[in-house]
């Protein structure tokens, strides 16, 4: 991927000379069972997996979104406005809670992005995920898509 980690959705990120294949998405390996049934996997499925990191990956793959469609949200800050979002948790089963910027994109797709659980507002959110802009810098930036 862009950040030179083994990654592919669609088939083996690895395949060595003897045959034996490797799967990973985001240089995270994906063991078999999971890259056998990953389609007919429920949201329910993946937020009770053990390993976090392969949880988070796979969460990823399926879309935060649809998971949070599935468990629901609980509402930290709305802001008022659909693109520029409001800051959920989605309640994890073994971890807790995890905390997302839910917004929609210029084309009016869900995106829920994953920020630190120590944000508290939908600015600090914001600036967070554009490397510490400040938000109001941001809320003037022209929209393009």
């Amino acid at each position: 991927d862009d950040n030179l980690q083994l990654h592919n959705s669609e088939g083996p990120a690895l395949v060595l000379a003897n045959g034996e294949e490797l799967w990973a998405l985001r240089g995270i390996e994906v063991p078999l069972q999971w890259r056998q049934n990953l389609e007919l996997a429920t949201p329910a499925d993946i937020v009770t997996i053990e390993d976090e990191a392969l949880r988070d990956v796979l969460a990823e793959e399926m879309g935060w979104a649809r998971i949070a469609e599935a468990l629901g949200v609980t509402i930290v800050e709305d802001s008022g406005d659909p693109v520029w979002g409001r800051l959920v948790d989605i309640w994890l089963p073994r971890t807790g809670p995890k905390r997302f910027l839910d917004a929609l994109c210029g084309t009016g797709r869900r995106f829920l992005i994953p920020v630190s659980n120590k944000i508290q507002n939908v600015n600090d959110a914001q600036s967070s995920l554009h490397n510490g802009v400040p938000f109001w810098m941001l809320r003037m930036a022209e929209r393009r898509t």
